[in-house]
């Protein structure tokens, strides 16, 4: 019984050593009911002060290891605190089994936080959350949502009231790599942009790079999101799921082939639509009625996790979501459609003991169409991008405590610009006379890295990426350079330093500063040069206790090549793109502060960024710097949650940040009409993002009482979005005021906010 409990294999690498070399400590830890891998778990020797962090695998190293007799500590959120004294003569191997255990779900972060993980890694600006973070915040009408959650942390900033996008230290929306069991997603968001894609009952795992990258990334400037979902239970069928105001969603699993195949799928709904149709149909007949547009999303996921020896590991996931809006009436209908499909095969081969390869081949797909007809007009406009991928990665660990990963990777691209299309009558006229065919591309890359444990106090992660694309008859090289340091300064003080340069060569042209579904993206070629970053971050971090952990670190971003549209450009109906572009340079720099409480009835973080983001266009603004669109001064969210009773749960949230940039007229002139028509106000605009609106701040609350049905656990969770009701800006616009007689014509500035106090209830279940 004990065996089944605990599950503790050593095997002795090497047959004897002296006692006075170092040695190597490596394993694996595993759920001792599913069998699936625990990633971040924390593995700690407390009278060493030295520990490791399990990866996606499961799997943790810890390097210069002195021979002797050690407990070795291992935890993880919602499983059995394990202490075990082992005894280490020469290189090891162990294979852990924890136990799951539901009382210990009140602590809702324990070692494996996302400050115990960056601590303890050689990288700068790394976050990590477990499905639990997410799961206790409060979101919009009880939806919670991973990149919200996300946005709490500093460096990571929303873009609009209630929106799903990011921007990463003064990056855009577009420069954040967005990664799906290793797949990328173009449009990772729904509604447009209120909620992101992603179930919370499948993730496992979730990992944002905002300072070093590791050198297996590239493509993008300002962040790695790498999201890892659950293999599926090896023993027994599960499932999870949960309803709210707006949307339900369900995931099940389980054994195909017992400890051998697994299977997991996943759905989600909302049933906006289900709603306005009821609502349309019952006052149809109420004179001047207008009817309210149809909107909803849905999507699913399934994965098929195979472990055909104990050297192989074979998945299979799939992806795909949709978002439909639709307007109908007598005599005007619109359409749009937009949407992911993704799914990737990935083969893991242990091929010696220090040896291992990974092995992909993925497909991703991002589209949207739009059409719109008025009377016997109707007009059709539409994009997308398709990407087919190979790669093969290696994984090294040599007997001189370095850790070296290698690999390719090559990406066939298909971009399908914007084409529009008008009929009448039944004729059909193209208003696109160019790039009405899809734009192929090839990109490839090869990097090595190395992670070496110099000594127990030092550590060097050093990387080069080479990177290149082929499109349009027109090649692009670039050379990655990454290194990252780490030194233990004293006991719980750690003093890192990092430096990362990277280039993107897909970009999304947009008339605005946030990801539209409407957006296209493009490839680099001989008129659009692939956009480069370097940024240098250093930070320090400090473990204060057991329970809390103090973070600050600095950063400095200089970007090349930044697109942006000249003014007055019209993005639709244009015949070459490339001739509306402007390429100029930006640069962003500040610094983030983080305090983290990670034990006892009262857990939770602050954090806070100080921050700019400038860019500079010879064609705009007179060649003059200008603050970005998303650049937010001063970004503060302070997060709580207080065990009130073993069932009883309350957590808050408040966030503060600068008002958002925009650009306003500062003054206007007036055009008199000829023959008795109506005279025009002209605005006249100088400065780009002039005017910053009102600051932003908003207060959540939620209440989560836990049940315990006899078939498994749930939760009935309580939310309040904006307690005070602020009224937050989302945009601004200016009204004309109808003059009265001998009175000169006015204009007021109005501003429009989205979300007033929005309550909202939800029911979680796993079974």
């Amino acid at each position: 019984m004990r065996a089944a409990f605990f599950g503790l294999v050593l095997c002795f690498v090497s047959s004897t050593t002296s006692w006075g070399q170092f040695v190597t400590v490596k394993g694996q830890i595993f759920d001792g009911v599913s069998g699936q891998s625990l990633p971040g778990a924390t593995v700690y020797l407390p009278q060493l002060l030295q520990g490791d962090v399990t990866d996606a695998s499961g799997t943790f190293t810890i390097s210069n290891v002195p021979a002797g007799t050690y407990q070795l500590r291992l935890s993880f959120v919602g499983y059995r605190k394990q202490e075990l004294s082992l005894r280490f003569r020469a290189d090891t191997l162990l294979r852990l089994n924890l136990m799951p255990e539901q009382e210990q779900l009140k602590e809702l972060v324990i070692e494996a936080s996302a400050a115990s993980n960056s601590y303890n890694s050689n990288l700068t600006g790394i976050t990590q959350l477990t499905a639990l973070d997410i799961q206790r915040s409060v979101g919009i009408l009880g939806e919670q949502d991973l990149i919200k959650t996300l946005q709490l942390k500093p460096g990571v900033q929303s873009g609009s009231e209630g929106s799903s996008g990011f921007f990463v230290r003064g990056g855009q929306a577009d420069q954040n790599l967005v990664l799906l069991d290793g797949v990328p997603l173009y449009n990772p968001s729904h509604l447009f942009g209120m909620f992101s894609v992603f179930n919370n009952d499948m993730l496992r795992d979730v990992k944002l790079y905002k300072g070093s990258f590791p050198a297996r990334f590239g493509g993008r400037l300002s962040s790695v999101l790498d999201i890892d979902l659950k293999e599926g239970d090896l023993r027994e069928v599960k499932g999870a799921g949960g309803t709210g105001l707006i949307s339900s969603r369900l995931m099940l699993e389980g054994p195909i082939l017992k400890d051998k195949l697994s299977w997991m799928v996943s759905g989600r709904r909302t049933y906006f639509d289900m709603i306005t149709r009821q609502i349309n149909r019952s006052m149809a007949s109420e004179p001047g009625y207008q009817p309210i547009p149809d909107y909803y999303f849905y999507d699913g996921s399934a994965k098929l996790f195979f472990k055909p020896s104990p050297h192989d590991r074979i998945s299979l996931t799939l992806y795909q979501g949709h978002d439909r809006f639709q307007f109908y009436d007598d005599r005007f209908s619109f359409n749009f459609l937009w949407g992911n499909r993704a799914g990737i095969l990935k083969w893991d081969r242990l091929l010696t003991s220090r040896l291992s390869a990974t092995f992909s081949l993925s497909a991703t797909a991002y589209k949207y169409r739009i059409r719109n007809s008025f009377e016997t007009i109707s007009q059709t406009a539409g994009s997308g991008i398709e990407d087919l991928n190979a790669s093969v990665d290696f994984a090294w660990e040599t007997p001189a405590n370095h850790f070296i990963t290698f690999g390719t990777t090559v990406t066939r691209h298909a971009f399908d610009v914007v084409r529009m299309q008008q009929e009448e009558n039944a004729q059909v006229l193209t208003l696109k006379s160019r790039d009405t065919d899809k734009v192929l591309a090839t990109q490839a890359a090869v990097y090595v890295e190395d992670s070496w444990q110099i000594s127990r106090r030092f550590g060097l992660e050093g990387g080069l990426r080479l990177t290149g694309m082929q499109a349009q008859n027109n090649t692009e090289l670039g050379l990655e350079p990454r290194m990252s340091l780490r030194w233990q300064m004293v006991r719980h003080l750690a003093l890192k330093a990092g430096y990362n340069r990277a280039y993107q060569y897909v970009h999304l042209v947009n008339s605005s500063g946030s990801s539209l579904p409407t957006s296209f993206w493009y490839p680099s070629t001989d008129q659009i040069k692939p956009q480069l970053a370097t940024q240098y971050a250093a930070s320090l971090e400090y473990k204060l206790s057991r329970k809390w952990t103090v973070s600050n670190e600095l950063y400095y971003r200089d970007m090349e090549s930044q697109i942006d549209f000249r003014d007055g450009a019209e993005m639709y109906g244009n015949p070459d793109v490339a001739e509306d572009l402007v390429f100029g340079k930006g640069w962003a720099y500040g610094n983030e502060f983080y305090l983290e409480k990670t034990h006892g009835k009262t857990t939770g973080w602050i954090g806070y960024t100080l921050g700019w983001s400038w860019r500079k266009y010879d064609e705009i603004n007179g060649g003059t710097p200008f603050l970005a669109a998303n650049d937010r001064r001063h970004d503060l969210s302070v997060v709580l949650r207080r065990s009130l009773h073993r069932r009883l749960e309350i957590s808050g949230t408040w966030v503060y940040g600068s008002g958002a940039l925009t650009t306003l007229p500062p003054g206007r002139f007036y055009v008199q009409g000829h023959n008795g028509a109506t005279g025009k106000i002209i605005p006249v605009y100088t400065e780009r993002n002039n005017y910053r609106m009102a600051d932003y701040h908003r207060l959540d609350l939620g209440l989560t009482y836990k049940l315990r049905p006899r078939w498994g656990s749930a939760d009935i969770n309580l939310g309040v979005y904006n307690l005070y009701n602020r009224r937050n800006a989302y945009f601004m616009y200016f009204e004309r005021l109808t003059p009265q007689q001998n009175e000169d014509i006015r204009l007021v500035a109005r501003q429009v906010s989205l979300f007033p106090i929005l309550p909202s209830l939800s029911f979680n279940y796993t079974f």
